[in-house]
């Protein structure tokens, strides 16, 4: 029992030391309003970069973003945290990231799990546009450091 409780505790901690970089920034500055698995008061990001603006079907986006015709990917992600009026007038987000070390972490998340979502899904599987993307490359994760853990732990 006490071994399953220290191999948890172990698995945890390498669990949060793989999390991506821009992960808890992320929570921070954008987790009150967006989730990677829900909408909240904003949309699902999961999935998003790479994807056209207002085309997750589950939330109700406003017309100005809906209309605006944009794919979110390095450069439009960019202008639209660090102004959203100024990209998209008339949306619905009033909140910006002043940093642009900030953005770009948040940015290089976003395109992280969008990846992510994409190899999990497999090479086949629609977007949600119903056009079928490319395969993303797939991570290396390493079970050594689990493994040397939990070795260490006996």
């Amino acid at each position: 029992m006490r071994s399953c409780l220290i191999l948890g505790i172990v698995l945890a901690c390498v669990a949060h030391a793989q999390e991506p970089p821009g992960a808890e920034l992320f929570r921070k500055r954008c987790g009150g309003c967006h989730a990677m698995d829900r909408d909240k008061a904003g949309p699902n990001l999961k999935g998003v970069y790479g994807r056209r603006a207002a085309s997750g079907e589950s939330f109700p986006y406003s017309d100005a973003l809906r209309k605006s015709g944009i794919t979110w990917n390095a450069a439009t992600l960019e202008s639209w945290l660090a102004d959203p009026e100024k990209l998209v007038p008339g949306n619905d987000m009033p909140f910006h990231v002043e940093s642009s070390a900030e953005r770009a972490l948040i940015i290089a998340y976003l395109k992280q799990s969008s990846a992510d979502q994409r190899t999990v899904r497999g090479p086949e599987a629609p977007s949600q546009s119903g056009v079928a993307r490319a395969p993303a490359a797939p991570r290396s994760q390493s079970i050594v450091t689990v493994t040397s853990s939990v070795n260490a732990v006996r």
